[in-house]
């Protein structure tokens, strides 16, 4: 064999060996990627089982921590405020009426709305906002012990009958049509923002004054409520015959339901009352629920709200802002205050703005009322961070005239500390009592409104002379001093907000005026930017 012969045939050899090994290598990786699919195959259910469950867990977590209130659900605002609210079953097991033995919660109350509204037939809307009212007051009154209630610790209550508490009656009790109304309000109570029980009084009707202006109508002492007096006379059958005041028992008049009815004046006016509730299913059509508002919520410095019905329970509603809860008292002459002595950080000033611009929103800008709100809620948001304004002569009326909301320079030490004769009391700067109200006016009313002194206003208001007609956003001013009314409270005085040399900026309690009263409502109305 020649040697080319024998190389073609080696290479040959060679060749085919490679070949060989090439594909064995090629059965060993597909042997592998197989083994490799078949191992994901098998465990890849598994895997995915196991981060199933794992998620289900998780969820499961946070739904309960939702739930119980310690972790908020997206929905929840950063002004969501929660609380734990009872029905009425769970704070008074029973009522024993003193002399009338023991009934449940809403056998009690059916002979309450019986022998306080029965006569009001065919008026649910009132018997049922009486019925919540009733129940409400008796939870107060049993857990304080006060008004001749009391509760055991067995959550058996006490209470006493007759005109000093509420009238009972015991023959209303299974009376059908007051029970299916007592019924379908079964277990609920006001509460406030924390889930407490309110002093929900209520009256028959407590006459203000006798007849407006044009002798056809009464005027309630309760909100200031008028009803017509062909109203009265022809759904009551009431025989009007009272002197201009009927804030006495001299007052007289007769209806169908009772042989005489001594005077118009009697009873305390407080809360609500229930010929002004009957007035206003009638003729306004409010249902239970804006009866109950229009009594006990706008009357009063926050809102009141229906707890649970079904038992114990958590109730979760929007807050008025933050950490800034609704306003619920006020605090006079700064008692456990401090003067504000620095600049607000940015967060407080935030804060406080948004809280005053939702006080505004809510009165309605460029109103009498929004006027008084933005005035008050400027003091209550400072005194919710443990500091009050201090009174600065001219402050307001220099290079702040044009700031809305919060001022930075507010608290800033200005090297300037005087007496206290119509000058700087500083050195922390501040507002002076005209600047306040012109503070006040800018942000609620006209945002280019500057500022003015304090005798101007005498010009802006129409005069009134007495102090129970003065109503928010009014104001008390002479040529040395301004005050904002913020509250009329429907006993011959009113809170204001001021800024007085002494104390700063401030709540006060009016019963005398030293200043004379102005209406600001016409003004605000012609001149307020909506």
């Amino acid at each position: 064999m020649s040697d080319e012969v024998q190389q073609v045939e080696v290479k040959e050899y060679e060749e085919n060996e490679r070949k060989k090994d090439l594909k064995k290598e090629e059965k060993k990786k597909k042997k592998k990627v197989k083994t490799f699919s078949k191992i994901i195959a098998f465990l890849l259910p598994s895997f995915l089982g196991l981060i199933f469950i794992f998620l289900l867990i998780a969820i499961f977590f946070i739904a309960i921590m939702v739930a119980l209130g310690l972790l908020k659900s997206d929905s929840d605002s950063d002004s969501e405020v929660c609380v734990d609210v009872k029905s009425a079953e769970e704070i008074c097991k029973s009522v024993t009426v003193i002399g009338n033995g023991t009934w449940t919660v809403d056998e009690y109350i059916a002979g309450v709305v019986g022998g306080e509204v029965g006569v009001f037939a065919g008026h649910p809307e009132i018997q049922k906002a009486l019925s919540v009212a009733a129940r409400t007051y008796t939870m107060n009154a049993a857990k304080g012990g006060s008004n001749g209630a009391s509760i055991d610790s067995n959550g058996n209550c006490t209470v006493p009958t007759g005109e000093q508490f509420q009238v009972f009656k015991e023959s209303y009790v299974n009376d059908s049509n007051i029970v299916s109304i007592v019924q379908e309000t079964s277990g609920q109570i006001l509460t406030d923002e924390n889930g407490n029980t309110k002093s929900t009084e209520y009256d028959s009707m407590l006459i203000k004054s006798s007849f407006d202006s044009s002798g056809n109508s009464v005027i309630l002492k309760q909100r200031d409520l008028e009803l017509p007096k062909q109203w009265l006379e022809d759904v009551n059958e009431f025989t009007i015959s009272c002197p201009k005041n009927c804030n006495t028992r001299n007052c007289t008049s007769l209806n169908k339901y009772r042989t005489s009815y001594d005077g118009w004046g009697c009873g305390h006016g407080r809360g609500m009352s229930q010929w002004g509730g009957l007035y206003l299913e009638m003729e306004k059509q409010y249902d239970m629920l804006k009866i109950l508002d229009y009594f006990y919520g706008e009357e009063t410095d926050y809102k009141l709200s229906l707890a649970s019905s079904k038992g114990a329970g958590r109730k979760c509603t929007s807050g008025q802002n933050g950490n800034l809860q609704p306003l619920d008292k006020y605090t006079l002459y700064h008692e456990g205050l401090k003067k504000l002595d620095h600049t607000l950080s940015k967060s407080d000033m935030d804060e406080i703005n948004s809280f005053v611009e939702q006080e505004i929103k809510k009165a309605g800008h460029g109103t009498s009322e929004a006027v008084a709100a933005a005035g008050q809620a400027l003091v209550f948001a400072l005194e919710q961070k443990g500091v009050y304004l201090g009174y600065y002569w001219g402050g307001g009326h220099d290079d702040t005239s044009s700031v809305i909301g919060v001022s930075s320079k507010w608290g800033k030490n200005v090297g300037i500390s005087y007496t206290n004769k119509g000058t700087p009391t500083g050195p922390e700067y501040g507002m002076d009592c005209s600047g306040f109200v012109s503070w006040a006016t800018r942000n609620a009313c006209k945002a280019d409104f500057g500022a003015t002194v304090s005798g101007s206003w005498q010009s802006y208001g129409k005069r009134i002379n007495s102090l129970s007609d003065a109503q928010p956003g009014d104001v008390l001013a002479d040529s040395g001093h301004v005050q904002l009314v913020v509250k009329n409270n429907g006993d011959g005085s009113v809170y204001v907000a001021e800024e007085t040399s002494s104390y700063g900026l401030i709540f006060n309690r009016i019963t005398s005026p030293n200043h004379p009263i102005y209406s600001m409502k016409d003004w605000y109305a012609k001149n307020c930017k909506k």
